[in-house]
C-alpha cells in the first residue's frame, strides 16, 4: 500500500519521503530542473535568505549547540530502518523524470553528480539524470566502531536490493567528516546499474530522433570492502585523508579520536577487497552497458 501511494505521488512530482533532499545529487537536479523550467536557481537553494539568515546565527552559538543541532537534524531527515522494505527505484526514477519540463530534447546526461555538468546542461538546454540518489536511515552505533555498523546494515541492506534489481547499495560511513551524524544515521547511496522503465519511457519520449545520451562518469574512487555482489562499505570519504590512512595508525588520527572523546585511538575496519567507485561522486560502470544498448536500439549516439 506504502509503495503504490508513493509510486502516485512520485508520478505527480512529489518526492519520496526516504530520498534525501540536502544531498549533491537531489541538489544538481533540482538545480538543473529549475532552470529547464525557466526559472532562477538562487544560490542557498530554495530558501537562501533563511539559509543565511540561520547561517549568521550560529555564529552566536557555543559549539556545543551546533553539534546538537546538527546531530538533530541528520537524525530527523533520515528515515526509520522499516524504510528499507519500502524504496522502490521505480518511484525514485519517476520523480527524478517529473522534475524536468516534458518536451524534445537534442540530448540527455546521465551519470555522476558534478557541479560544472549543472552548468552544461543549463546551457545545453537538456535534462541531467542521476545515477546516484542518498537515503539514510536512523541507527545509533558507536561512530568508531565501524564493523558493528557494517554488520548490522547487511540485513537491510538485502532486503532492499531484493526488492531493487537495478540497485547496488554504496554504504558509507565517516566518522571523520560526518563525525556528528554517522553515530545516529546510517549513509546508503543508491547507484543504478540498469536505467529501467522511468528513465527509459522519460529518455524515449522527449529525446529527438537521433539525439545524443551523454555519459557523466566521474573515476573518482575509494579504498573499500565488498560485503555482496551489490553492497559496498565505504569508510571514510573525500576530503583531507587519503583512503589508505584511514587504515593506518597514526599520531594524527589518534589525537582526532582523543579531542573528541573516543574510547579508541584507530580505527578497526574490515579488510578492504580493493578499489570501487567513490560512494557519492564515482560512477558504476555497470550502467554504461545498460545506456550504450539502449542507445542502440533507439538510434541515439551515445558518448
Amino acid at each position: 500500500m506504502y509503495s503504490t501511494i508513493t509510486n502516485r505521488l512520485a508520478s505527480l512530482g512529489v518526492k519520496p519521503n526516504y530520498i534525501i533532499e540536502l544531498d549533491s545529487a537531489t541538489a544538481a537536479l533540482r538545480a538543473t530542473a529549475t532552470y529547464l523550467h525557466g526559472k532562477e536557481w538562487r544560490s542557498g537553494g530554495i530558501a537562501p535568505g533563511v539559509m543565511a539568515t540561520l547561517a549568521n546565527l550560529a555564529n552566536y552559538l557555543p559549539d556545543s549547540v551546533i553539534e546538537t543541532i546538527s546531530t538533530l537534524s541528520g537524525w530527523m531527515d533520515a528515515s526509520s530502518p522499516r524504510v528499507v522494505n519500502k524504496v522502490r527505484a521505480d518511484a525514485m526514477s519517476t520523480w527524478v523524470v517529473k522534475q524536468y519540463p516534458q518536451r524534445r530534447y537534442p540530448a540527455a546526461m546521465i551519470g555522476s553528480s558534478n557541479g560544472a555538468a549543472v552548468h552544461l546542461c543549463a546551457a545545453l538546454g537538456i535534462p541531467w539524470l542521476p545515477q546516484t540518489l542518498l537515503v539514510c536511515v536512523r541507527h545509533s552505533v558507536d561512530p568508531d566502531e565501524p564493523k558493528q555498523e557494517l554488520e548490522w546494515a547487511k540485513a537491510p541492506v538485502q532486503r532492499l536490493l531484493r526488492k531493487n534489481p537495478d540497485l547496488r547499495v554504496y554504504q558509507l560511513h565517516d566518522p571523520n567528516q560526518d563525525r556528528l551524524k554517522v553515530g545516529r544515521v546510517s549513509y546508503f547511496r543508491l547507484k543504478r546499474t540498469r536505467l529501467g522503465s522511468g528513465f527509459k519511457q522519460f529518455l524515449t519520449q522527449n529525446l529527438v530522433p537521433g539525439g545524443t545520451l551523454f555519459l557523466l562518469e566521474c573515476q573518482s574512487t575509494w579504498l573499500s570492502t565488498q560485503v555482496s555482489d551489490r553492497h559496498v562499505f565505504q569508510f571514510g570519504g573525500k576530503g583531507k585523508l587519503a583512503p589508505e590512512e584511514y587504515f593506518q595508525e597514526s599520531p594524527e588520527i589518534a589525537e582526532f579520536l582523543r579531542r573528541r572523546g573516543s574510547k579508541h585511538r584507530c580505527w578497526n575496519l574490515p579488510p578492504a577487497d580493493g578499489r570501487f567507485p567513490e560512494s557519492e561522486w564515482g560512477f558504476d560502470p555497470e550502467l554504461r552497458e545498460d545506456v550504450e544498448r539502449f542507445a542502440q536500439d533507439h538510434g541515439l549516439r551515445e558518448n
